[in-house]
This record gives structure tokens, C-alpha cells and sequence, in this order.
């Protein structure tokens, strides 16, 4: 398709900003899995939206310890939520600190960013964004 036309596969925008935190999820022996399908696409992808989805990565890979943290996606109406559970939560008060400076971020671009259950064992951290999906 032509330039105005690029469709931009969430699993492969993923898969870059978690290779960006390898090291340290290697240094925090934990494991990150993508779950994200394939055929999820953003119409368009603003440099704010990369920059806060890699932040959101990066605090959750960041405050783990033998983690075991899963990445996925739905979409609700016209918003698409990316879902990264930890599954071998172990920092909860800090990693809700951290999402929780980040969400002032996401609310002033239109998305929302939320964590669930911070000191149980298995927290989800959801990000929607509005509906940039093809």
C-alpha cells in the first residue's frame, strides 16, 4: 500500500521495546512472553504512544524479580488495551508507584493507564488507547 497506508503490527512494536529491556529482565531473571496476535495493526503510531508503551514495559520488567510476565491485547469498542500480567508479582508498592506516575502521562494523551491487584501475586497493568487499530 502507499506511505498514508501503513499499518503497524503491534506484536512486532512489542517485540522491539521488550528487546530494548532484555538485559534487564535477564538481570531479573524474568521471563517476558508476547502474547500479542499477529494480526493486530495501529493505523498509526504517535511518538508519545511508542515512548509511554516501552515506559510501561520498562517499569514492569524493571520491578520484577523472577518474573514471569505475559503481554497481551483486546480491544474494547473503538479502544485497543494492552494487558501485561506478572504473573510472580514481587515489588507491588513499587511498581504502582511507577504506573502511577506514568498514567498522568496516558490521561493527558487520551489513554488510560490502570493496575490491578499491585500486591498479589499476579497483577495486571492495562493500557487502552483510542481506536488507532486497522
Amino acid at each position: 500500500g502507499h506511505a498514508g497506508n501503513r499499518r503497524i503490527p503491534l506484536q512486532l512494536l512489542v517485540d522491539g521495546l521488550v528487546g530494548n529491556s532484555l538485559p534487564v529482565a535477564r538481570l531479573r531473571r524474568s521471563a517476558v512472553v508476547n502474547e500479542v496476535g499477529r494480526g493486530v495493526c495501529l493505523r498509526r503510531l504517535d511518538e508519545p504512544l511508542h515512548i509511554l508503551i516501552g515506559e510501561v514495559l520498562s517499569a514492569v520488567i524493571a520491578n520484577s524479580r523472577d518474573g514471569d510476565i505475559h503481554i497481551g491485547c483486546s480491544r474494547k469498542q473503538d479502544r485497543l488495551v494492552l494487558t501485561i500480567t506478572e504473573k510472580s508479582n514481587y515489588n507491588g508498592y513499587a511498581l504502582s508507584f511507577s504506573i502511577g506516575a506514568l498514567a498522568r502521562d496516558a490521561g493527558k494523551m487520551g489513554c488510560a493507564l490502570s493496575i490491578e491487584n499491585p500486591t498479589r501475586l499476579e497483577t495486571t497493568i492495562r493500557l487502552s488507547f483510542p481506536g488507532i487499530a486497522a
